[in-house]
């Protein structure tokens, strides 16, 4: 009876510390998988917080790109404004030309009875190479303006830092992913939806 009760005894024991080897290395378990879980969480709180700063940093570039276009279009309404004033201006000259031209001819005639039109001739020439220049600039304007449309602008430029290298691009190969691959993640970042 009492090696029975020794043997119970010894079991029990062996089992308590079979019971209480498991269950430490079941808490030590739990413990790394907890902190593991709390890592992750740190970084993913991190990645979101760069996140939030590059869509900070993006807002503010398309901004900038949003005001240089505006002025850009400020400065082709001013221009073309301009040119239609000069247009008009010089077609009210050319009238007030004309008439005078007329008068000075009717004059010259009754006097020599000779008509005259040499000083015509040379202002309309004027008239018309003015014409020509007030054109050759609106050409010229609009293909600035036309070339200044591809142009990457240094507002265009965005600077990026991932996992410590720095990157130079533009915003229009980050926003093509829009267009290659729009469910990516990426795509999805420069969307809007989120």
């Amino acid at each position: 009876m009492e090696r029975a009760l020794q043997n119970y005894k010894r079991a029990t024991k062996e089992t308590m510390t079979e019971l209480l080897a498991t269950w430490e290395v079941e808490r030590e378990f739990f413990s790394s998988e907890r902190r593991a879980m709390e890592e992750s969480r740190t970084r993913l709180e991190l990645e979101k917080a760069k996140e939030r700063r590059a869509r900070a940093a993006l807002a503010d570039l398309l901004a900038a790109v949003d005001m240089e276009r505006e002025k850009l279009a400020r400065q082709r309404r001013d221009m073309e404004e301009d040119l239609t004033r000069r247009e008009l201006e010089t077609a009210e000259e050319r009238r007030v030309l004309e008439k005078d031209r007329a008068s000075l001819a009717a004059e010259i005639a009754a006097v020599e009875g000779v008509e005259v039109t040499p000083a015509w001739d040379v202002e309309r020439e004027k008239l018309s190479n003015e014409r020509q220049d007030l054109e050759k600039d609106r050409a010229a304007v609009d293909a600035a303006i036309a070339g200044m449309e591809g142009m990457v602008w240094s507002a265009d430029l965005v600077q990026l830092n991932v996992g410590g290298k720095h990157f130079e691009t533009t915003r229009r190969t980050l926003t093509a992913a829009l267009t290659v691959a729009p469910d990516s993640m990426f795509g999805a970042m420069f969307s809007g939806r989120h």
